[in-house]
């Protein structure tokens, strides 16, 4: 089968792109034995290291599909563009890109280039507006085989809000307990009931105050929700914290303002950015990223085993320096 030189994923919501990163590499790898490399844009030279890779023939011969997911800025997006003048001929480049703010110039070249040497893929954006939630609450339960009733559908979307990761993790679990069933909110409630993000309130001061054991005797205690539920409620704490100190938002008033954040998660957060600098919020990113990933099977672990690794070392990345 032959493959495009250029596949391109770009979206705003990291779990959502990064989702589909993996369909998209399954798709390009299905039935053929294919050399498989994935580079992190955000780490130093990730997408030099990715150039190099893409460039250099495979050992033995054969095809070679080389991965770049995060976010690139307009120095990398230019590369890839200029990559594409004269592409490798054995190679596929799978980029995923998470926008941050407006498409700039470089974007959208890369974009147009997609479109004419390969495949482009566009994700939209979680929706904003409360009238859309239910649309698209349907659509992405309807990519994991579930489907729900009107009071259902609600009751889920006011549970996850805009947060993908958390929908689709919640989607899974229902279609593996409820197979083929249409879901009403009898069979949803056990779910929604208590979301992760409150749940995980506890874990996340705990890993704040750099108390390991406390932080995964919590965990413990949220085992009856799934491991990706957990993961990406630590996800979406991390991704505060960076957009906080990346904003040079300090103040609990600052933080409800530009945040949007209610006025005791504004508090707690203040509390938590006096000890912590954008070095240990970047660290703590890679590691629930590439949690993430193991628990889509990059690793030979157990989601339980991964999660307990991932508590242990974010409580020692953001908690106070000793």
């Amino acid at each position: 089968m032959s493959r495009p030189p250029l596949v391109l994923v770009v979206g705003t919501d990291r779990y959502s792109v990064a989702d589909r990163f993996r369909v998209e590499r399954d798709r390009l790898v299905a039935g053929e034995a294919a050399g498989i490399e994935v580079f992190d844009a955000e780490e130093a030279d990730g997408v030099g290291r990715a150039m190099d890779a893409a460039r250099t023939p495979a050992m033995f011969g054969g095809s070679r599909l080389v991965g770049i997911l995060g976010t690139l800025d307009a120095a990398a997006l230019d590369r890839l563009d200029a990559w594409c003048d004269s592409p490798s001929p054995d190679c596929t480049l799978l980029v995923a890109h998470v926008q941050a703010g407006a498409p700039s110039k470089a974007q959208k070249n890369l974009l147009r280039r997609a479109e004419e040497l390969g495949r482009l893929v566009e994700l939209g954006a979680p929706p904003t507006r409360r009238q859309d939630v239910g649309h698209w609450v349907r659509e992405r339960a309807a990519a994991c085989g579930v489907t729900f009733t009107s009071e259902a559908e609600q009751a889920v979307g006011e549970s996850v809000g805009g947060d993908a990761g958390a929908l689709d993790a919640l989607c899974r679990q229902l279609a593996a307990a409820h197979p083929g069933v249409r879901l009403g909110i009898s069979e949803v409630r056990p779910y929604t009931a208590a979301t992760p993000a409150a749940r995980a309130w506890d874990l996340t001061d705990a890993i704040d105050r750099g108390d390991v054991e406390g932080a995964l005797r919590t965990l413990r205690g949220l085992r009856d929700l799934h491991p990706l539920q957990i993961q990406t409620s630590l996800a979406n704490h991390v991704r505060r914290i960076r957009l906080a100190l990346s904003l040079r938002a300090t103040g609990a008033q600052q933080l409800q303002q530009e945040l949007g954040l209610k006025p005791y998660p504004a508090k707690k957060l203040a509390a938590q950015l006096r000890h912590v600098d954008l070095v240990s919020a970047d660290n703590a990113h890679r590691l629930v990223t590439k949690a993430e990933e193991a628990m889509h099977g990059g690793s030979g672990l157990d989601p339980e085993t991964v999660l307990d690794m991932l508590v242990a070392r974010l409580a020692r990345s953001l908690g106070p320096r000793r």
